[in-house]
């Protein structure tokens, strides 16, 4: 189990992009959470095994229809806590 933990900056709110990372970590079986952040960013964190989060980030690099993904910042790590369900905070 590792933990994944993003930054995606671009045209990235407004967009659904929550909703589309929601939906695609709960397709894959992953736990976490996604939020927009004040300063325009969409952060992410989301737990798994290593081969589906690889695969979570690809989707997240191109992101929804309308968004415009310019950066992603990511940060691998073991879990420091359990999470259960992956949901929009």
């Amino acid at each position: 189990m590792k933990q994944l933990s993003c930054v995606i900056s671009g045209q990235v709110q407004g967009v659904n992009f929550c909703s589309f990372a929601r939906d695609r970590a709960r397709e894959l079986g992953l736990s976490g959470f996604v939020r927009n952040q004040e300063e325009g960013t969409i952060q992410i964190v989301v737990q798994g095994e290593m081969d589906i989060l690889e695969k979570f980030l690809e989707e997240i690099k191109i992101g929804p229809q309308y968004a415009e993904v310019k950066n992603v910042e990511t940060n691998w790590s073991l879990p420091t806590e359990q999470l259960s369900d992956f949901s929009i905070r």
